[in-house]
């Protein structure tokens, strides 16, 4: 059986996730999909728009068999420890395939450039060093490295985030040596494929028009509220009420020191979450790190991110082999009864679901049930 794995966000899921759930499984011939998602906080550093049970049940409606949770540290971390988290998942599971979107329109250029980016040739090293010496980004001087010894064409794939990401993903197969087959499926904005911030923003603003264009009907009728970074302003500002430049370096110690400095020291409990986002993002630190950085703080992840001992299955289709084939299949026990969650090890995802519940309630009223309550989703 070909069982094709995703990593997704779902934030909101669209058409374009839906057309890329069909090419993945077309492309892999595949006998089902199952999604590794983000949960109540998504890769940018931002909260999700809603909540993971909903986001699944979206995935579920749309044919995906199985969702899988990505713990939330890898959730929040940088393109590569987001792919690296996934993807070891994914391949714990027993999947045959890994499929993802991206700008390019082959994988085999996005694994030539991953390969070239895995193994650091000492020339690449050196010029990379040179443009981080000039003032260079770290983007815009890999991208410079790239150019400089592969040609323009290679570099160009790293000016697209989703070609990033593509590329992070065949850097893992490829550290992991893995017999997964990856497949791209090439994105189309111009078409049915929307972009998720529009819709995000579209959603807030109760334009009901440009949702009904561009997301399934499964996904519209799940949408009964949503929240953005700026619900979660008072909870960020009591958490970082107090805080010094040592205390922060002390309990975040992989984070930007530097960056922990500047928060520290331009901190006003008055201001929003994104606009101490905007207060703080410089040219060496890019706006999406910085409030990866705010999200960590805010949910207390003092550690790097670590695969949980188990998976935790956030919803499947009753209808589908598939959740049967991944148990026989993989590494780790997947865990489907609230019950049976390890609360000790499941402590990140506990604490960080409960910031989100409150954000929520405060905004619209609404309890959202705890882990033990809440799922899984069952279609």
């Amino acid at each position: 059986m070909r069982i094709v794995g995703i990593t997704a966000e779902y934030n909101l899921f669209h058409n374009g996730h839906l057309h890329h759930l069909r090419e993945s499984l077309r492309l892999a011939e595949a006998d089902g999909a199952v999604a590794v998602m983000s949960g109540n906080y998504v890769q940018r550093g931002l909260p999700a728009c809603v909540d993971k049970y909903r986001r699944a049940r979206m995935a579920l409606e749309a044919g995906v068999d199985v969702v899988i949770e990505l713990p939330v540290g890898f959730a929040l971390s940088s393109a590569e420890g987001f792919a690296a988290g996934a993807v070891t998942m994914l391949q714990d599971l027993g999947v045959t395939d890994l499929s993802y979107g991206c700008e390019a329109d082959r994988a085999a250029d996005l694994r030539s450039v991953a390969a070239f980016l895995l193994e650091e040739p000492e020339d690449y090293r050196q010029r990379l060093k040179t443009a981080l010496k000039s003032g260079k980004s770290f983007p815009a001087a890999r991208q410079e490295a790239v150019s400089s010894l592969l040609g323009p064409d290679a570099a160009s794939l790293l000016s697209a985030p989703n070609n990033i990401l593509g590329i992070e993903y065949e850097k893992a197969l490829l550290r992991l040596n893995s017999p997964v087959q990856s497949h791209a499926v090439q994105r189309n904005d111009s078409g049915y494929h929307a972009a998720g911030t529009a819709l995000r923003t579209a959603m807030e603003a109760g334009d009901l028009q440009a949702l009904v264009e561009k997301l399934p009907e499964t996904s519209l009728k799940l949408m009964d509220y949503s929240v953005t970074a700026n619900d979660f302003s008072p909870l960020l500002s009591y958490r970082l009420t107090g805080e010094t430049r040592e205390s922060l370096r002390a309990a975040f110690p992989d984070l930007d020191p530097e960056l922990l400095s500047r928060i520290a020291e331009r901190f006003d409990p008055f201001l929003s979450f994104e606009e101490l986002c905007s207060v703080l993002t410089t040219k060496n630190t890019t706006r999406t790190a910085v409030s990866r950085a705010l999200c960590r703080i805010l949910l207390d992840l003092r550690q790097a991110p670590k695969q949980l001992p188990f998976f935790r299955v956030l919803g499947f289709r009753k209808d589908s082999s598939i959740l049967k084939q991944l148990r026989d299949g993989a590494s780790r026990p997947l865990i489907t009864k609230a019950a049976d969650l390890p609360q000790e090890a499941y402590a990140n995802e506990l604490r960080a679901d409960a910031v989100y519940a409150l954000a929520v309630y405060k905004k619209t009223g609404m309890r959202l049930p705890d882990a033990f309550h809440a799922g899984p989703v069952i279609i």
